[in-house]
């Protein structure tokens, strides 16, 4: 059996863990951000919830756009768990370092990640041409 020229491997990151490194990234660069926003100016403590939603959901759309453009079909899919794996990957980090228990916060915090993930998913296979 005769081998057909040089043949070059291809290297294929998996969707999820590129939506995932995007996400994680993301997300730290908005909270330098954040912390330069409460270290420079007037922006008060009493908002940092709705700043931490806010940075969750940016950052698990990011992340399920790139997992939505490097996979080639259901982008729905490949950025919901994106966001599934995110939101656990945080809930777990709250629990072990935080003693941070299960409450209706955390449920929340997991339904905006799916449902944001799943969104930039949907967005990001669409943009595959």
């Amino acid at each position: 059996m005769a081998t057909v020229g040089n043949v070059n491997p291809v290297k294929v990151k998996p969707p999820l863990m590129t939506g995932l490194v995007y996400s994680f990234v993301f997300m730290a660069v908005c909270t330098i951000i954040l912390s330069l926003m409460l270290w420079l100016s007037d922006f008060r403590e009493h908002s940092l919830s709705a700043a931490a939603y806010v940075i969750h959901g940016a950052s698990v759309l990011t992340g399920g756009f790139a997992a939505g453009r490097h996979s080639l079909r259901k982008g729905w899919m490949n950025g919901g768990l994106v966001g599934l794996f995110y939101a656990g990957i945080i809930i777990l980090v709250g629990f072990l370092g935080f003693n941070v228990g299960f409450s209706l916060h955390t449920l929340l915090l997991t339904g905006l990640c799916m449902v944001a993930a799943s969104a930039g998913g949907i967005l990001g296979v669409n943009t595959r041409k």
